[in-house]
């Protein structure tokens, strides 16, 4: 099983000063996956701070560091400042970030997503020639979450993936006809991924966050 990491996609806004001063913005972009085969986790915290008009930002240490689940993360040593956390554990829903900002005001910013710890079409074969609906343990899908299917031929030949973006509330997926005949016959390993992607303004800091949770894999049989 190989995984193809989606990340998370960078949202750049603004904080208004008062005053005659250039306005500043500040940022915050937080990143947590978890890979439920190997039981790791990754979290990731890129801070900015640019002015207010102009794109981006630039990358910025946080006076007293930045902790994930109460962890001092460590400070890559590259040009664009990022911390980084990656451990081994069980996968827990709630996650929290803390950090100080440039003036040493703290901020904390939480997302939560629950696992998907299985998953059946209720059946080892499908045909790509009929419909299919796929049901999940754990809760439904909520606000800002989405799905994405990583079809992987077992030959290592070809992958197919599909994105299914959910409403809230929403407890199983159907899979037209057509959207099957997207998967040529043999052998497959299907592996999910639940995603979440929060945005916040904490106090005059924009906060973009994504929790990716990859599920374990099933092999699947598909006909003609």
């Amino acid at each position: 099983m190989k995984h193809i990491f989606l990340g998370l996609v960078s949202v750049f806004l603004w904080q208004a000063c008062s005053g005659g001063a250039a306005a500043r913005k500040q940022t915050a972009e937080c990143y947590v996956r978890y890979l439920a085969p190997e039981g790791q986790w990754l979290a990731e915290v890129t801070l900015r701070e640019g002015v207010d008009g102009q794109p981006g930002g630039r990358a910025v240490e946080s006076p007293s560091g930045v902790r994930y689940q109460n962890v001092l993360m460590r400070l890559l040593p590259f040009e664009d400042a990022t911390y980084r956390l990656e451990q081994a554990g069980g996968y827990t829903a709630a996650h929290k970030f803390e950090w100080q900002d440039s003036a040493e005001k703290q901020h904390s910013f939480e997302m939560n997503m629950p696992a998907i710890t299985a998953f059946t079409f209720g059946t080892k074969s499908l045909s790509n020639k009929q419909p299919a609906s796929l049901r999940w343990d754990g809760a439904p899908l909520d606000q800002n979450e989405s799905l994405v299917f990583m079809w992987e031929s077992t030959d290592g030949g070809l992958t197919v993936p599909m994105e299914i973006t959910g409403s809230p509330g929403m407890d199983h997926i159907d899979f037209p006809a057509a959207q099957m005949a997207k998967i040529p016959a043999g052998n497959w390993s299907l592996y999910l991924v639940r995603k979440k992607q929060v945005k916040r303004n904490l106090d005059g800091v924009q906060t973009v966050g994504v929790v990716e949770y990859y599920s374990r894999p099933d092999t699947l049989l598909i006909q003609n």
